[in-house]
């Protein structure tokens, strides 16, 4: 079954914990992904041919990336296709996470 925001199991992830933490003690690829997904945090994904999409991950499976940019449009990337992943610094999109810091730092 893939995995999106919209069925993801139990709460949101804590936004104390970093992606390379999430790598490392929760199952690797899997748990990475799920952490980006869960968080909304912009990505570039370089494939192997060169191609450079930008946007947020919305969905994984055993063989698929999903990604939405900032248009809205979304693409289907196959893993084996993909070479680098790369976290964006926020600015063009505006992650979950970053939101949340911002929200309770004005209370």
């Amino acid at each position: 079954m893939p995995y999106n925001h919209k069925n993801k199991e139990g709460g949101r992830e804590s936004t104390a914990k970093t992606f390379s933490a999430v790598f490392a003690k929760e199952g690797g690829q899997n748990g990475a992904l799920k952490f980006l997904v869960d968080n909304a945090v912009p990505v570039c994904i370089f494939l192997i041919t060169g191609v450079k999409f930008e946007g947020v991950i919305n969905s994984f499976d055993q063989y698929t990336v999903g990604i939405v940019d900032i248009k809205g449009n979304q693409q289907l990337i196959y893993k084996d296709k993909i070479s680098t992943l790369t976290l964006r610094r926020v600015g063009g999109f505006t992650s979950r996470m970053h939101q949340d810091q911002m929200t309770s730092s004005k209370d």
